[in-house]
């Protein structure tokens, strides 16, 4: 029987040039899987609705699509079954986000602000991105890429405090929440703008061009680094109660 489902892909790099390939869609009440190495016959996994009572069909693809995530797979588009291999129906374009820091940065206090960022993130789940600081600034590394932030020729900032860049968006979602904090510790003197050079602001809602979706991390997890720098309140916990042995709760 013919696969019409329509997945989304992901592709992971082996460090010997090789990659392989995963993807994943809902058809009816099932979650479908196709996994391979790139450019081969796919193999199918499916997951009926009993395998994940309790949740959501969304709710297991968005678990599942995770955990990948978090092992190095980075999403590369929308794709559908075609004799048996996947086939790209709607490639991911990688855009960027591009900053400016218009007014000069103080080195001393911006230097500081950078470690205070590597001490709220040190404890908080980035699915496999490291924080750090360097000698000139952060570095923000993901089994994908690497984005340099601070003074130097890696980092856009000159000695003045003054210079640019541009973030892909396959960097995921850290090095944007970054600058976003960094954004709040200095007023006005971020800018950012769009590939077609539209100035815009990033912000933490699910139809944001940056943060909204994003090919590394979920927009929960998104939310949960968001409230670690202080960008937004995370979830709330507005009432408890006990009764008995159980405690019941309700989040928001």
């Amino acid at each position: 029987m013919a696969d019409s489902t329509i997945y989304t892909h992901y592709r992971c790099q082996n460090g010997d040039g090789t990659s392989k390939d995963w993807a994943i869609g809902i058809s009816g009440q099932e979650v479908r899987i196709r996994y391979c190495a790139t450019g081969q016959t796919a193999r199918l996994s499916v997951v009926p609705a009993s395998k994940f009572v309790g949740r959501s069909a969304d709710e297991e693809v968005a678990n599942r699509v995770q955990k990948k995530l978090d092992a190095g797979y980075l999403e590369i588009g929308l794709a559908c079954m075609d004799g048996g291999r996947l086939k790209e129906t709607q490639p991911l374009q990688e855009t960027f986000l591009h900053w400016e820091a218009r007014i000069a940065l103080p080195k001393d206090e911006l230097l500081s602000r950078c470690r205070e960022i590597e001490a709220e993130l040190a404890d908080v789940e980035l699915g496999g991105v490291n924080v750090s600081t360097r000698d000139g600034g952060l570095q923000v590394t993901s089994p994908q890429r690497a984005w340099h932030f601070g003074f130097g020729s890696e980092g856009g900032l000159t000695d003045d405090g003054r210079g640019g860049g541009k973030i892909s968006r396959f960097c995921g979602p850290v090095p944007v929440l970054v600058l976003l904090a960094l954004d709040r510790a200095f007023p006005g003197t971020l800018h950012f703008a769009n590939d077609q050079g539209e100035q815009i602001r990033p912000s933490l809602a699910r139809d944001d061009e940056f943060l909204g979706h994003s090919a590394l991390s979920s927009f929960e997890r998104i939310m949960e680094i968001g409230a670690a720098l202080g960008l937004c309140l995370g979830p709330l916990r507005l009432v408890s109660t006990t009764g008995g042995d159980q405690d019941s709760s309700l989040w928001f």
